[in-house]
């Protein structure tokens, strides 16, 4: 029994053996692991002149003129001496030598745990040559299988080396050079004025050429290199014509050039600038000639548009109606919608001039608009003169039934140039759809009788003629035309127009009866016919929103 039980107990131990074997040995491969190596170089040391360290010695401005086809340029050119220190340089170089080594841990199967321990001691070609032989079976590659088990058994390796270059300055020698420098600053001006006298006058600002060579030559006079500031002699002399005049100049022109610290007076004798002097004259002469040319053609082009506007704006007769005197100082009533066109308000309809014509007035008074009611359609306008009669208000409003007698201009001047006169009876105290302001006549209105007065049969004025009932809002809304059905505008409202505009209406309570004949004669001498005169361009705009209007509606 005991002997039994040996053997087994062997088999057991032995595969535990193996089993510990193929978990340490299969799953535990080196990891990533990097040897990092820097290595310091000194460099070598040498002597070099450092500019950024150098000293500005002295600064010396030169100039020389060059001569062009038909005027010469002043050159101006800044040149600065620079004492350039020698210093003792090193160049250290710092060397960084870097390996990277990559393993890693197996991961195929069971059999690959197990094999894969053995073969890692150094049989690892076996294991792949195995793997690749395994690619007879479907679905396997060659490549990609050789290439997987040469990242899980091999490895990879980097190896590379930095290189970091510092200029590093040990020391001064003592030693130094002298440098020539052409002072070209972005931004910095150079500039320029005239002295006479001793008096200095205005500066001028000189441009820069973008031109220029390197100056090669340490020689201070060396001019034809290097940034350049130019000056127009021809702008120059412009420049002291325009301070002292050409008349009497007094040679030489002393020039004082100045940039940043550094002056430089400049003197120009007379046969420097005899070339661009005489071109200059010769200039100014032209210029002049053209300037007066080209003023002759703007104003005759000036007078030309002033002529077509005029033409364009020129009034013309555009509509008419009816005033009359209220005042002594000229003071006019009428109706709004005589001095301007009613429904448009997106732009100015007032007349552009008004004139007012008695009955046998033929040249008529120029008239100007003083205030506006448009609420109740009525105009204040005034003429500049005194007036011998105007019309005096009844107290009291229009009484139902009583006679009255309304003067006027039915359809302007196109019948005859004559006032014109019509009786009727007040019809009614309201206008349409109950308006008090208003009141009813039977007395027959015509365009043109609009802002004419309505008389009682006293000669007083109870109310100004206003408008007559539309024959086409009758007909659409009843079936029928309407007849002698006009309107006028009550005496109180106009009386609290004129209050409000501090003119005092002058009343009369006459119970004198007149005569349709008496009334005619005092109406002649207080009635106006008005005409209202417009530009033609604003009218034509005028005409075209009305046909708008019309077509909407």
């Amino acid at each position: 029994m005991t002997i039994g039980l040996e053997v087994p107990m062997r088999r057991l131990l032995a595969f535990t053996i193996l089993a510990f074997f193929v978990v340490q040995c299969g799953t535990q491969v080196p990891v990533d692991r990097k040897v990092k190596k820097t290595e310091l170089i000194k460099g070598k040391e040498k002597a070099v002149y450092v500019d950024d360290k150098a000293e500005r010695v002295r600064s010396t401005l030169i100039y020389t003129i060059t001569s062009k086809e038909h005027y010469d340029i002043l050159q101006i050119k800044i040149r600065e001496e620079f004492k350039v220190p020698e210093f003792i340089m090193r160049e250290d170089i710092a060397k960084k030598y870097i390996v990277e080594k990559k393993q890693s841990t197996v991961a195929h199967n069971p059999i690959g745990e197990l094999t894969g321990s053995i073969f890692a001691l150094g049989t690892i070609e076996a294991w792949c040559l195995a793997e690749w032989m395994a690619t007879v079976l479907p679905g396997k590659q060659k490549d990609i299988y050789l290439t997987k088990c040469k990242e899980r058994y091999l490895g990879t390796k980097k190896k590379y080396t930095e290189e970091e270059r510092i200029k590093e300055v040990i020391r001064a020698t003592g030693n130094y050079k002298v440098k020539y420098e052409d002072k070209f600053i972005s931004g910095t001006l150079i500039k320029y004025k005239f002295i006479v006298n001793e008096n200095q006058s205005k500066e001028f600002n000189i441009s820069s050429s973008p031109k220029g060579s390197p100056c090669k030559n340490k020689a201070i006079k060396e001019n034809n290199c290097g940034k350049q500031y130019l000056i127009n002699m021809w702008d120059l002399v412009d420049n002291y014509n325009g301070i002292y005049g050409l008349e009497n100049i007094n040679y030489p022109i002393t020039v004082m050039v100045t940039f940043g610290d550094q002056n430089k007076k400049i003197k120009l004798s007379e046969d420097e600038i005899k070339k661009s002097l005489k071109y200059a004259l010769k200039t100014y002469e032209e210029e002049e000639k053209a300037t007066k040319e080209e003023i002759r053609i703007a104003k005759e082009k000036e007078i030309e548009k002033q002529k077509a506007e005029s033409k364009e704006n020129e009034p013309v007769p555009a509509w008419n109606g009816t005033a009359f005197f209220v005042s002594s100082e000229g003071h006019v009533i009428t109706n709004n919608h005589v001095i301007e066109q009613a429904g448009i308000t997106k732009f100015d309809t007032k007349c552009d001039e008004i004139k007012l014509f008695l009955d046998n007035d033929p040249n008529g008074s120029a008239a100007i608009i003083i205030s506006q009611d448009r609420q109740n359609d009525l105009a204040l306008l005034k003429v500049s003169k005194k007036i011998n009669s105007f019309a005096k208000f009844r107290n009291q409003d229009a009484k139902l039934g009583e006679k009255i007698i309304v003067m006027g201009y039915p359809f302007g001047k196109s019948i005859s140039s004559k006032i014109k006169l019509n009786q009727g009876n007040v019809s009614s105290l309201s206008g349409l759809g109950d308006e008090f302001t208003r009141m009813q006549i039977d007395a027959a209105l015509q365009p043109g009788n609009s802002g004419g007065p309505i008389y009682d049969e006293y000669g007083n004025v109870i109310g100004v003629a206003v408008a007559k009932a539309n024959i086409f809002f009758f007909l659409q809304a009843f079936g029928t035309l309407p007849e002698n059905m006009n309107f006028g505008i009550k005496t109180s409202v106009v009386k609290t127009f004129l209050e409000s505009n501090s003119i005092k209406p002058v009343l009369s309570n006459s119970k004198r009866k007149l005569s349709s004949e008496d009334i005619a004669n005092k109406g002649i001498l207080q009635t106006v016919y008005l005409e209202c005169l417009i530009g033609k361009k604003k009218l034509a705009k005028i005409d075209k929103e009305l046909e708008k209007l019309e077509k909407n509606n």
